[in-house]
C-alpha cells in the first residue's frame, strides 16, 4: 500500500481487490436520451429583450433616484419660532420687545445673509404661544446657523434644529 499524500483509506469491512484484477466501477448506465428542450431555443430572444428591457428600468430609475436626491438634498426649509406671552403676544428681552413683523434674519458659518422674513401671527399651542417663521430654500451644509431676531437677540442652531422647527426663547 502506498503512503504518503495519496494514500488510499478502505472504509472498513473493505478489502483491497486481488493482484491482476480489474477494479470495479460505479458508474450508472448512460440511459434513454432526454427529450429536446424546444421551448428554450423558442423563448430564448423573449427572454433577453424582456430582461435587458427590465434592466435598463432598474438602471434609469436609479439614476433618476440619484438626481432627484442630489438636486432635492442641497436645500431646506428652514422654521420655527420666537416663544411669547399668550396674553401680550410679545416677549421681552434685554435688547427690546419681540413681536409680530420682526424680521428675523439667519447667517451662516461664515456670516453671511442666507435668507430672511417676519414673524407670523401668534400660534397658540398646549406647551405655549408662539410667532412663527419660515425661510424656503436655503443651502444645506452651511450651519450652524445665527438667527437675528431684530435687534433684539440672535441664538446659534444647528442645521437640524431649523429644518425640524425650532423654538427661539428670548433670555
Amino acid at each position: 500500500m502506498a503512503s504518503g499524500p495519496f494514500e488510499q483509506h478502505s472504509p472498513s469491512g473493505w478489502q483491497q481487490p486481488a493482484a491482476g484484477t480489474a477494479v470495479g466501477e460505479y458508474w450508472l448506465d448512460s440511459g434513454p436520451a432526454l427529450p429536446l428542450r424546444t421551448w428554450q431555443r423558442k423563448t430564448r430572444f423573449w427572454v433577453i429583450l424582456i430582461s435587458s428591457i427590465g434592466g435598463a428600468i432598474l438602471v434609469a430609475i436609479a439614476i433618476g433616484a440619484l438626481v432627484l436626491g442630489l438636486v432635492f438634498s442641497h436645500f431646506f426649509t428652514a422654521s420655527g419660532g420666537v416663544a411669547v406671552d399668550c396674553a401680550s403676544g410679545t416677549a421681552a428681552a434685554p435688547g427690546g420687545v419681540v413681536a409680530e413683523r420682526t424680521p428675523v434674519i439667519i447667517f451662516d458659518d461664515r456670516g453671511e445673509r442666507v435668507g430672511s422674513t417676519t414673524l407670523g401671527a401668534m400660534i397658540r399651542a398646549d406647551d405655549g404661544c408662539r410667532l412663527p417663521f419660515e425661510v424656503r430654500n436655503l443651502r444645506s451644509g452651511n450651519g450652524p446657523y445665527t438667527l437675528r431676531v431684530g435687534d433684539v437677540f440672535a441664538q446659534t442652531v444647528s442645521e437640524g434644529a431649523l429644518s425640524a422647527g425650532v423654538t427661539l426663547r428670548p433670555i
